[in-house]
């Protein structure tokens, strides 16, 4: 095992596609890096995953294997610089970039977590005990963030950029496509990929 994981899953069609692109290019980043990588399919039911989004309970099975660095990266973000090393975004527990558009959050598509001092596990926990019916653990995360900011860490928009999230950037580590439609984010992942 090593100190460092990626984690990444689909649960349809339109995001298996995406794994099936994205798969060959993370898989040979994390042999280059000593990651390990969850690249994993299928529904898993509401009870093994204790929340309706599992993002939250992958990340908390993750820490409690004791990795150090966790990446969750949703499956329409890829890695776009092969050399750099994603550990270090790991600043702080949680660490993520800020996208202004509509309004300024925390973008939940790409999380960076230290799972030293206060663990990336209590605070999975707290997300998973605290969801609401169907709460997107993005709003969790953002409500954290405000509550415990010694906790969080704003990334440069190089962490998780896209065309569209209203910054601009020059070098991006991961770019990423969400809240975009499948067929148009699907098409030009393909493009970057070829490229």
């Amino acid at each position: 095992m090593n100190d460092a994981l990626l984690i990444q899953h689909a649960t349809n069609c339109h995001s298996g596609k995406m794994l099936a692109l994205t798969y060959a290019r993370h898989t040979d980043y994390c042999a280059a890096h000593n990651f390990d990588y969850w690249a994993l399919s299928g529904r898993y039911p509401v009870a093994a995953m204790e929340s309706p989004w599992i993002k939250m309970s992958l990340v908390k099975w993750a820490a409690m294997m004791d990795y150090k660095y966790i990446v969750w990266m949703d499956l329409d973000a890829v890695i776009v610089d092969m050399n750099a090393d994603l550990r270090t975004a790991c600043f702080k527990t949680v660490n993520m970039v800020k996208w202004p558009n509509p309004k300024p959050y925390l973008q939940a598509g790409v999380i960076y977590y230290n799972n030293t001092g206060y663990k990336a596990y209590e605070l999975a926990t707290r997300c998973v005990a605290e969801r609401s019916g169907y709460r997107h653990e993005q709003d969790q995360l953002n409500e954290m963030a405000a509550e415990r900011p010694e906790l969080f860490r704003e990334l440069d928009v190089s962490w998780n950029w896209g065309d569209h999230c209203g910054v601009e950037c020059a070098a991006p580590v991961v770019r990423a496509w969400h809240l975009i439609d499948f067929r148009v984010k699907f098409d030009l992942m393909k493009k970057e990929l070829t490229v």
